[in-house]
C-alpha cells in the first residue's frame, strides 16, 4: 500500500517553511529567507570580462557581487558556429570558443563562496517535474534510477519522438510509468519557458538576469507533486494564491489538491514540524539508545561523527559498535534528506 505525502507550505513576511511528511511523518523540511535567495539555477545574460588560457577558463560579469567564472568543461561550445564538435576533436580551447567583450547566456550551478564568485555553465538545464530540458544538446537521457530496461527504452523512444532535432533531454526519475500526455504536458511547459527566456535575453544588454529559478517551495513541488501527493496545505493568502497559479500552469489537473489553512492554531506547531525544523538546525542529533551523531557540513564535504555517547552494551565492545552504528545509519540516512545536504 503506497504510503500518503503531503507537502506542508507555511510563509510570513520573512521566510517560507515547506514540509514533505510521508505518513504523518516529517521527512524533507526546507526553510527559504526571503532576502537570501539562492542564485543556483537562475539564468544570466553575462559579458566576458576576462578569458585565461592558462586556467582553460573564463571570467564573466552576470550582475552579481563578484564576476562568474566558466571552466571550459562547462562550455557548451557545440552549439557555437563553425566550433568544433565533441566527437571532431575533444575540448576545444576555451581560447578559440569566446573572447573577451562576449556576450553570453549561463546559468548558475554553484554558489558565490569563500571570496569565490559563482561557477556557471552555458549548457543551460530547465527542469520540469518529469523532464529536464536541454536547449543547447540534442542528447535524451534516463534518470539511472530507472532500472528496467523496457522502461527505459520506452521512454527514450517516447521523448526523441517528441523532442525531434529540437533540443535534448534528461527524463527524471518521476517519469517511471507515465504517459505520453504527462510527458508532452511537461515538455510544453518547459518549451514555453525556455521561449520567454530567449524573449527576455534579447531585449536585454548583459548583465541581466534573465530567468530566476524557482524558490523553494515551488521546487519541491514541482519535484514532488503528481499522483504521489495527496494533498497541498498552505498557510497565508499570497503563498496560496501563487502556489494556486503555478499548479494551475504546471499541472491544470491537480490544483483540487491545494487548499488554504485557516485554524488559528499555526500550521507548523500543529504538525509537529517545527520541532523537525529545530533538530535541523543543531549539528547533534541524540538517538534513542543515548547515542549520539554529530553533523558538520564544511566547504568540501560533510562530516558525520558517531558516538555511543550514554550507551555501553550489553556484552563486548564489538557488539556496542555495531548496534549504535546500525541506529546510526538509519538517522543519517533521515537527516541528509531532512537537512538537503
Amino acid at each position: 500500500m503506497p504510503v500518503e505525502r503531503e507537502i506542508l507550505v507555511s510563509s510570513d513576511a520573512r521566510e517560507t517553511r515547506v514540509a514533505l511528511l510521508e505518513g504523518g511523518v516529517v521527512v524533507e523540511v526546507a526553510i527559504e529567507r526571503h532576502a537570501d535567495r539562492s542564485h543556483v539555477g537562475n539564468i544570466y545574460k553575462g559579458c566576458i570580462n576576462r578569458v585565461l588560457p592558462g586556467m582553460q577558463s573564463a571570467f564573466l560579469d552576470i550582475g552579481l557581487q563578484r564576476d562568474a567564472f566558466l571552466h571550459v568543461t562547462d562550455f557548451a561550445y557545440d552549439t557555437v558556429e563553425e566550433s568544433p564538435g565533441p566527437a571532431e576533436c575533444g575540448t576545444p580551447p576555451i581560447e578559440t570558443l569566446i573572447q573577451e567583450g562576449d556576450t553570453l547566456l549561463v546559468q548558475v550551478i554553484k554558489e558565490a563562496i569563500a571570496g569565490k564568485g559563482a561557477r556557471v555553465t552555458s549548457a543551460v538545464a530547465l527542469p520540469g517535474r518529469y523532464l529536464v530540458l536541454l536547449p543547447s544538446s540534442r542528447h535524451v537521457g534516463v534518470s539511472r534510477k530507472i532500472s528496467d530496461l523496457d522502461e527505459r527504452e520506452r521512454l527514450k523512444t517516447l521523448m526523441t519522438g517528441l523532442l525531434g532535432d529540437s533540443a535534448g533531454c534528461i527524463v527524471r526519475t518521476a517519469a517511471e510509468e507515465r504517459g505520453e500526455a504527462e510527458l508532452a504536458e511537461d515538455l510544453d511547459y518547459l518549451r514555453s519557458l525556455w521561449r520567454s527566456v530567449c524573449d527576455v535575453a534579447a531585449k536585454r544588454s548583459a548583465p541581466a538576469l534573465l530567468h530566476r529559478e524557482l524558490d523553494r517551495p515551488l521546487q519541491l513541488l514541482r519535484d514532488l507533486f503528481g499522483g504521489s501527493v495527496s494533498s497541498v496545505i498552505v498557510e497565508g493568502d499570497e503563498a496560496y494564491r501563487r502556489i494556486l497559479d503555478f499548479v494551475g500552469s504546471m499541472a491544470p489537473r491537480y490544483t483540487d489538491r491545494v487548499s488554504l489553512y485557516t485554524d488559528p492554531v499555526p500550521l507548523c506547531e500543529a504538525r509537529g514540524v517545527r520541532r523537525e525544523i529545530e533538530r535541523a538546525l543543531r549539528n547533534k542529533v541524540w538517538l534513542k539508545s543515548g547515542g549520539s551523531i554529530v553533523i558538520t557540513q564544511t566547504e568540501a564535504l560533510v562530516a558525520v561523527d558517531v558516538n555511543t555517547g550514554k550507551y555501553t552494551g550489553r556484552r563486548n565492545l564489538e557488539e556496542t559498535i555495531l548496534k549504535i552504528n546500525l541506529e546510526a545509519i538509519k538517522e543519517i540516512v533521515r537527516q541528509l534528506r531532512l537537512r538537503d545536504l
